[in-house]
């Protein structure tokens, strides 16, 4: 590898994802500026930045189920944390951070792709990466008649929305293909980044007749390995299946060293990894989003979210088992990625089936590279009426990503206040850092802002990592009760670890389904008014410690 040249290329794929992320996320005034499809996600991601930042998360828990160890690959977070916590502003620490996993991504497919097959074939990739070649293109134009060229052009240039958003727009094609995946989940493309250069570094060992690690590859893997599970989960899972297949085919090139020294940072990572992951036990459970379980219902689910690269899968599976094809040395990857792919169709890993997405997502990078090497091939070769079937391929494969660049790039904005724009915030700022906050008001709570850890989320976020919601659920009712007395209200308080009671009159439906008006604590219990413009609008904090001492 010529470092010259994929540092120069990191440095442009660094500054266009800087570009891009800071046009989505950005901090002026206290005011949080964020695209509206960015904004849920940010609402669990910007309270467990700060819970490091500001609050005292050592050992991380989840900030919206305090008490309780994080299951969530929280790496990422961390280190943008830290970036704020020595001066640096939320959204440029964010931003940067989630750049340089972005590059770290990009760059790595190139080299893999040229590992396999060219240079040009891994620029190649990344194009077939970053744009997805699903048939919502047809969607689009179904909804969206055009009279002329010029004026397809324009509405898809003015185009805001996804045409396909499932699973909850109720249509067959994810949204788990464009881009807005990447910028949702930011810690995403660096824990892929990992991934795939260990993969690199890996693929070039296994070249070799005999496998032996260096001081400064063990020292390197070693600390790669281990914190991989807690930067991203899915991808630590793979490179296990990775590291698996390829000891299976070729399992005579290891050496003493080699086999003693993997598995012994395998024991370590993976007791890190079942330490720190969720306590869910998969489920087999057919088809990933498919609404029907059937063979051809999951077959029309792929083409209408994979396209044209539907028929590329068995075709580059056939030829990694040739032996004389360039395809041979692609075997281990793809096959590894297949086999995710498939276990993706078998298992629920988590309580929501949509994050089985996260292996997909890894099969498709792979793919990806596969692909780019197989057109790359076409376009190498003579022949005019090749060159023209392998870029109408190739528009097939991208065009959908295209149109779906433009509703990310024309996105409209929410603002939120941080916790120093309410009286409230202010004050929770100056609480123990180590404080549990019960709200009834979730996303984007002053509380959860200044790093302060929640009770209760409003629903999804704990659930979906396997957390006993429902059972703190109920719990969270017996506090409201209406017939309980103050030495009980106190004990069970401070059972489930509860330093605050907060809650915002404006809320009416959690006031109205929890009977505030007639809980016990409220006529034995006197609240501090924060933000009080009228009734409304006030937030009631009810110090826990004080009522109970």
């Amino acid at each position: 590898m010529n470092r010259k040249k994929y540092f120069f290329i990191f440095s442009i794929f660094f500054l266009i994802s800087f570009i891009f992320f800071q046009s989505t996320f950005w901090y002026q005034d206290g005011l949080f500026f964020i695209k509206s499809k960015l904004w849920s996600d940010f609402a669990a991601h910007i309270p467990l930045i700060r819970s490091f930042s500001l609050g005292n998360n050592f050992l991380p828990e989840y900030p919206f189920f305090a008490g309780e160890k994080i299951s969530y690959h929280f790496l990422f977070y961390l280190l943008v944390a830290g970036f704020e916590k020595i001066g640096f502003q939320i959204d440029f620490a964010l931003n940067f951070v989630s750049a340089f996993g972005s590059a770290l991504l990009l760059t790595t497919i190139v080299g893999l792709g040229q590992y396999f097959f060219s240079f040009s074939a891994g620029l190649l990739a990344v194009i077939l990466f970053l744009f997805n070649g699903s048939l919502s293109f047809m969607e689009f134009f179904i909804e969206n008649p055009v009279i002329s060229f010029s004026d397809g052009i324009e509405k898809i240039i003015a185009q805001k929305h996804f045409i396909s958003f499932g699973p909850w727009d109720g249509g067959v094609i994810s949204a788990f293909w464009n881009l807005n995946i990447f910028t949702n989940q930011r810690h995403l493309a660096m824990g892929l980044g990992v991934l795939f250069f260990l993969i690199y570094v890996f693929e070039n060992k296994f070249k070799n007749k005999k496998i032996i690690f260096s001081k400064k590859e063990i020292f390197f893997l070693s600390l790669s390995i281990i914190l991989l599970p807690l930067l991203h989960q899915a991808s630590f899972a793979f490179l296990a299946i990775y590291l698996l297949v390829g000891f299976l085919e070729k399992r005579k090139k290891f050496s003493k060293q080699a086999f003693i020294f993997l598995s012994i940072i395998g024991i370590i990572s993976s007791a890190i990894y079942l330490f720190w992951g969720s306590s869910f036990t998969p489920i087999f459970q057919l088809g990933f989003l498919a609404k029907e379980k059937t063979f051809l219902s999951m077959l029309n689910y792929w083409f209408n979210n994979f396209g044209l690269y539907l028929f590329f899968i068995p075709l580059l599976l056939f030829l990694s088992f040739r032996k004389k094809d360039k395809f041979k040395k692609f075997k281990t990857l793809y096959l590894s990625g297949f086999l995710v792919f498939v276990l993706a169709h078998l298992f629920k890993f988590s309580p929501d089936m949509i994050n089985n997405h996260k292996f997909v997502t890894i099969f498709l990078v792979i793919l990806n590279i596969g692909v780019a090497g197989l057109l790359e091939g076409v376009f190498s070769k003579k022949g005019l009426i090749k060159k023209i079937g392998a870029t109408i391929v190739l528009f097939f494969l991208t065009f959908s990503g295209v149109i779906d660049l433009f509703p990310i790039l024309n996105d409209s904005l929410v603002v939120k206040k941080d916790y120093q724009q309410t009286e409230f915030g202010r004050w929770v700022v100056e609480s123990p850092k180590d404080s549990v906050f019960l709200v009834n008001s979730y996303l984007y709570n002053p509380a959860s802002l200044a790093g302060r850890k929640l009770y209760l989320d409003y629903g999804y976020f704990a659930w979906s990592m396997g957390y006993p919601d429902r059972e703190r659920r109920q719990s969270q009712k017996l506090i409201f009760a209406e017939g309980i007395s103050r030495d009980d209200w106190c004990s069970l308080m401070a059972d489930e670890g509860i330093d605050y009671l907060t809650l915002s009159r404006g809320e009416k439906k959690f006031l109205e389904e929890y009977g505030f008006e007639k809980a016990a604590f409220t006529k034995f219990a006197v609240p501090d008014v924060f933000d009080e413009v009228s009734d409304v609008s006030s937030n009631l904090v009810y110090n826990v410690r004080e009522i109970c001492q």
